[in-house]
């Protein structure tokens, strides 16, 4: 998902912040708790106030994964 999410940063950079999170390292442990990840790769999707909005387990493609910026 790195190379998805590359992409997404790059054609939505003025309207999308795109944080990748590596899920194994140990720093990353209160984020992973934090969000209830238990599937990799997991796609969660913040709103402005940093609500959660969209959450998906699995692969997603940029142009799928794109849908839910509109």
């Amino acid at each position: 998902m790195e190379s998805v999410m590359d992409e997404i940063k790059r054609e939505y950079r003025n309207r999308v912040k795109v944080v990748f999170v590596n899920v194994s390292q140990k720093d990353n442990k209160e984020l992973v708790d934090y969000f209830g990840i238990v599937t990799i790769p997991t796609q969660v999707l913040l709103n402005k106030e940093g609500k959660e909005y969209f959450r998906h387990n699995g692969y997603l493609s940029a142009e799928e994964l794109s849908k839910y910026f509109r």
